[in-house]
């Protein structure tokens, strides 16, 4: 049994290292809407070239106003995601497998499209408090309407809580 769970601890430390080379390779790119899967909301950002921003993630984070960014390295990895009062939620295209992302509260979330498992794995530290964390690629983002529901994490995904898991090999 401690042996099954080392392997998934293992698993979900390496699936966690993978998202974070997906965040640190991102480059910049512009598209109009985005879709949460399981929430029923669509947000779309009005945009014009008078209110688009070109910066890092921090940057834009620290201007407190709801936008939304996006990004492509190229054609098989992309990502558009939308922030608010330091809440991120994100979904990444790599080689035509869709995968989420929500940061809030010190925590992430992370999930792939047609998996109806996730992993949720909080921090000490807000995440973007730590600069080595944040990705410092520049971003375009242009402000828009972001409701709060983005950053709710699916009801219809069983997160796995690393957090939990970890105690649970240290007895």
């Amino acid at each position: 049994m401690k042996k099954n769970q080392l392997i998934i601890g293992g698993l979900i430390i390496a699936a966690f290292a993978v998202f974070l080379l997906f965040l640190i390779n991102r480059k910049k790119t512009v598209t109009t809407s985005g879709t949460v899967p399981g929430n029923t909301t669509t947000e779309k950002s009005t945009q014009t070239d008078t209110e688009g921003f070109t910066g890092k993630l921090k940057q834009a984070i620290l201007r407190n106003i709801p936008m939304k960014c996006i990004w492509k390295k190229d054609e098989n990895f992309s990502a558009v995601g939308y922030l608010k009062s330091q809440k991120y939620y994100g979904e990444i295209i790599n080689q035509g497998k869709k995968g989420y992302v929500i940061l809030k509260d010190k925590c992430m979330w992370t999930w792939n499209e047609n998996n109806k498992q996730g992993v949720k794995m909080c921090f000490e530290k807000d995440i973007w408090e730590d600069q080595k964390n944040v990705p410092q690629d520049d971003y375009y983002c242009v402000p828009g309407t972001v409701s709060d529901s983005m950053f709710n994490p699916p009801g219809d995904i069983n997160f796995l809580d690393i957090d939990k898991q970890m105690e649970g090999l240290q007895k």
